[in-house]
C-alpha cells in the first residue's frame, strides 16, 4: 500500500511539472520599444507616398496634419511571433506622451511580427504583421493608449488621445477580405466603424482615422479585426499616429 501511494505521489508530481512546463511555454510575451521615432505634421504618415484609399468615415490626412501635436510612428522592429495575447508596446519616457499597447487577439499571427518588405508598408523601414495565423480564422488586435511601467512591466490603459489613425497595407486575394477598424471612447462607446477591403489584383493601402474632438470626447482604444477565408493574404499595419488630448506636447 505504501509503495502504491508513493508511486501515485511521484506520478502526480511528474504530471504537475509537465503541466507547468506547458503553461510556461504558452505564456504571453511582451515586446517593448522605448522612445521610438515620431514623425510630425506632413511627415507623420505615408512617407512612402502610397496611394492611400480612405475608409468611409475616415478623417482626411490634411485635417489630421492640422491638429496640434499630431505625430506618427513609422517603424515596428518588434521581436516575437505574435501569438494570441502577446503584446507589443511603444513606451515613451516623456510622461506627456501616451504609451501604446498593441495586443494580439483570437488567432494571432504566429509569424515574425516585424515586416521589412517595403511592398507592405506606407513608411519605411518596417511595418507590423497583422495577417491571420491561417485560413478560415479570425484575427484581432486591440490598440490601447495608456501608461507602461518599466519597473513592474504593467501596462495601464486610460491615457486617451484626441485623434488616432493608421494605415492598412494588404496583398491581393480572391475572395477579398475586409479589415474593420473601430474607435472607442473611455466609456466603451464606439465612435466610428471603418472598413478597408483589399484588391483582387495588386497591393492596396487604406487609411482609417478619426478625430474625437467633434464628439467632445477622446479615443481610448482601437479594435482592429478581420476574418480570413479560403484566402489569407499578407496584411500589415503601419503609420499608427495620434494627437494627444491636450494638444501639442
Amino acid at each position: 500500500m505504501k509503495t502504491s501511494l508513493l508511486l501515485h505521489r511521484r506520478l502526480f508530481a511528474a504530471l504537475s511539472v509537465s503541466a507547468a512546463a506547458v503553461a510556461g511555454s504558452l505564456q504571453a510575451e511582451t515586446s517593448v520599444i522605448t522612445d521610438p521615432p515620431l514623425l510630425a505634421g506632413r511627415k507623420a504618415m505615408n512617407s512612402g507616398q502610397r496611394v492611400l484609399i480612405p475608409a468611409k468615415g475616415a478623417v482626411s490626412r490634411i485635417a489630421l496634419e492640422r491638429i496640434p501635436g499630431f505625430a506618427g510612428i513609422p517603424d515596428y522592429p518588434f521581436a516575437g511571433n505574435g501569438q494570441a495575447n502577446d503584446a507589443c508596446i511603444f513606451h515613451f519616457t516623456s510622461s506627456e506622451t501616451p504609451d501604446i499597447q498593441l495586443k494580439f487577439l483570437r488567432s494571432g499571427v504566429r509569424a515574425p511580427v516585424n515586416v521589412s518588405n517595403a511592398a507592405f508598408s506606407t513608411s519605411r523601414p518596417n511595418s507590423l504583421r497583422t495577417s491571420a495565423a491561417r485560413m478560415n480564422t479570425a484575427f484581432g488586435l486591440r490598440i490601447d493608449f495608456g501608461t507602461y511601467d518599466s519597473k513592474t512591466t504593467a501596462f495601464t490603459a486610460g491615457k486617451s488621445v484626441r485623434a488616432a489613425a493608421l494605415t492598412v497595407c494588404m496583398g491581393p486575394s480572391t475572395p477579398q477580405i475586409t479589415v474593420t477598424v473601430k474607435f472607442y471612447d473611455p466609456s466603451g462607446k464606439m465612435l466610428s466603424e471603418q472598413k478597408i477591403t483589399n484588391a483582387a489584383e495588386g497591393n492596396s493601402y487604406g487609411l482609417a482615422a478619426y478625430d474625437a474632438d467633434a464628439d467632445k470626447t477622446t479615443i481610448a482604444y482601437i479594435d482592429y479585426s478581420y476574418a480570413s477565408s479560403s484566402a489569407n493574404p499578407v496584411v500589415c499595419l503601419d503609420d499608427l499616429s495620434f494627437a494627444p488630448a491636450g494638444g501639442a506636447q
